[in-house]
């Protein structure tokens, strides 16, 4: 939980800096404390000082040290000390200063002794100062340390804000671009090094967009410009069957329809493919509650598996999911088609419910697909080896157009090992909620 909170950014800027704060008012207090202790002994100085010269002109009053004591040291009064008693005076003080034969002591933090130089009497005065109230310090500390954190805090809070607002700003539009919106470009207009990384991306963007639109300028005009020439090629196949061609000739035939079954059905995958991989901008609103137990029901029989491959559906009643059925419907096909195409003779289509949505996991019991290979079967025109080849009527596309289409439903596919059946096990986790 600690980690996490601390991978915040700017969340660490906030806490260095308050450090920084804390540590700033520390030394800010210090300084001021041994100010304030400074002025306090400057000023003792200049009283022990006037002390010491009153007591040595024969025509000034005797100095009234009760009154003196009341008002600089009121636990400490003024007194005469014998010259041999000093040293029990202040035993633990440390000596400041010696200014004008006049020995200034620290017997504490608060307290400042001065000792006057000796009389025709042989007695030291002791005077002692307790400082100025440390009320007046303690308000001027206060309203120092509250006035530098809140202009700190200020200073600080507005740059970083914007700071913040900038980079989440550019984190949408990012996110925006690669949810499809391949025309959204981040504001140049911020201040540097920020907009230096949005007109990069900006030209990104533009390289993407471009490469892009003229992909699916290709993907629509080859179809078409294949298409044609092959329905002219299917047309005049048609008509050589007419004229009643010898057997042989008639196995050729059969064979360039073959040839051209396939050319379709590969321009219709790869029309598909190009769909599903683009003009994702373009969400929409199709989405509706899909009950699983049918709708996957209804793609075994549209695919009419062989005879000798047992379907087992194993879907709980009333078990829903949102989505839009165009691309569940091209999910479960292609998987479905991969696993007939494979099994030896069972094939197995399980639903569960999971924290996050639902869970359909289609296994068979043919050869499986190897771990180190489970990554290149989305390549498109991906062939593993002679079991999975154009022979088996593959087009190496099926399982990509999967991984598309469940891209655009917020859905994710897995390949493992059926732990039951020992062939491929695929499993597609969807939302509960696939837009």
């Amino acid at each position: 939980m600690a980690k996490r909170f601390f991978q915040s950014f700017f969340r660490r800027i906030y806490l260095f800096a308050f450090a920084a704060l804390l540590c700033g008012v520390w030394l800010t207090n210090l300084m001021l404390q041994s100010h304030f202790e400074s002025d306090d002994l400057n000023y003792f100085t200049r009283i022990a000082s006037n002390v010491a010269k009153m007591r040595e002109d024969p025509t000034h009053a005797p100095v009234n040290l009760e009154e003196f004591s009341r008002i600089f040291a009121p636990n400490n009064p003024a007194r005469f000390v014998q010259a041999d008693q000093m040293p029990a005076v202040c035993a633990n003080c440390e000596l400041i200063d010696i200014v004008d034969d006049i020995r200034y002591y620290r017997a504490s933090n608060e307290l400042f002794i001065a000792v006057l130089p000796e009389d025709s009497e042989g007695q030291n005065l002791v005077l002692s100062f307790n400082g100025w109230e440390d009320e007046d310090n303690g308000l001027v500390i206060s309203t120092l340390i509250v006035t530098v954190t809140i202009l700190f805090s200020i200073a600080i809070h507005w740059p970083l804000q914007y700071l913040r607002n900038t980079i989440n700003s550019l984190i949408r539009v990012y996110r925006e671009f690669g949810n499809g919106n391949l025309s959204a470009r981040a504001n140049e207009s911020i201040d540097a090094p920020l907009d230096n990384l949005a007109r990069n991306f900006n030209l990104m963007a533009t390289d993407i967009e471009e490469g892009v639109r003229e992909r699916e300028v290709f993907a629509q005009a080859i179809p078409h410009e294949v298409r044609t020439p092959l329905s002219r090629i299917r047309l005049a196949n048609g008509l050589l069957r007419k004229s009643q061609p010898a057997e042989s000739q008639q196995e050729l035939l059969n064979d360039i329809d073959g040839y051209i079954d396939d050319i379709d059905e590969l321009i219709t995958q790869i029309v598909e493919l190009s769909r599903l991989n683009t003009n994702r901008e373009e969400q929409t609103n199709s989405s509706e509650q899909i009950h699983l137990e049918g709708f996957i029901q209804q793609r075994v029989n549209a695919l009419t598996p062989p005879p000798h491959i047992q379907v087992r559906v194993a879907v709980p009643s009333f078990t829903a999911v949102n989505a839009q059925p165009s691309y569940l419907r091209l999910i479960l096909d292609n998987l479905l088609s991969n696993a007939l195409k494979h099994a030896e003779s069972m094939v197995c289509i399980a639903v569960s419910a999971i924290s996050t949505g639902v869970e359909i996991t289609v296994e068979d019991d043919g050869p499986g697909i190897p771990s180190t290979q489970r990554d290149t079967v989305f390549v498109p025109f991906a062939r593993l080896d002679a079991s999975r080849s154009r022979k088996t009527g593959g087009l190496g596309l099926g399982l990509t157009i999967a991984r598309a289409a469940a891209r655009r439903i917020q859905g994710s596919i897995q390949i493992d090992t059926s732990h039951q059946f020992g062939g491929a096990a695929v499993t597609i986790d969807l939302p509960q909620t696939a837009a």
